[in-house]
């Protein structure tokens, strides 16, 4: 299905990857990404997680200081090449 998706992300923008909490395991995950190595991602969409943590800012875990500059309208950097 994995091989599908990444024939799929060559003709798209970026991709979004997603997982389901508690049911995608860590290396599952990583060879995902590893597969749209040659695509854009935007980020990692962690779904259905119970207890999430409850303190500190989910602003840092969702793109870091990168992603604040394109939330102020700043240019992204990587559309400059």
């Amino acid at each position: 299905m994995v091989t599908d998706a990444v024939d799929i992300a060559s003709a798209a923008d970026a991709v979004l990857l997603v997982a389901r909490g508690g049911n995608t395991p860590y290396d599952v995950a990583q060879r995902a990404q590893a597969a749209f190595r040659n695509s854009r991602i935007l980020g990692f969409v962690l779904n259905a997680v119970k207890d999430a943590p409850r303190r500190g800012s989910y602003s840092y875990y969702y793109g870091g200081p990168e992603a604040s500059d394109l939330a102020k309208g700043q240019k992204d950097k990587r559309s400059q090449a």
